[in-house]
């Protein structure tokens, strides 16, 4: 495998990682107002949905981490 392809994969995956990591942080209007209605108990919703963005974090920055590595394999791979 030459270096252009192993840099191009590791482009791929630095695009995934980001898609991924923003998909979460973007917030629709509508879902931030209702994440940010005062609850007198714990919001189950909210607890969720922080869940998740950490898990996606966590996944899309792990992808990111593997698209730098291999765009940096790319540079040095003949």
């Amino acid at each position: 495998m030459n270096g252009a392809v192993v840099t191009t994969i590791g482009l791929v995956f630095d695009i995934i990682g980001a898609i991924t990591v923003g998909y979460l942080l973007i917030v629709p209007r509508r879902k931030a107002g209702e994440l940010a209605t005062p609850q007198w108990d714990m919001h189950e919703e909210q607890l969720k949905d922080r869940l998740a963005q950490s898990k996606a974090a966590i996944w899309g920055l792990s992808v990111l981490a593997l698209g730098f590595f291999l765009q940096l394999a790319g540079v040095w791979v003949k």
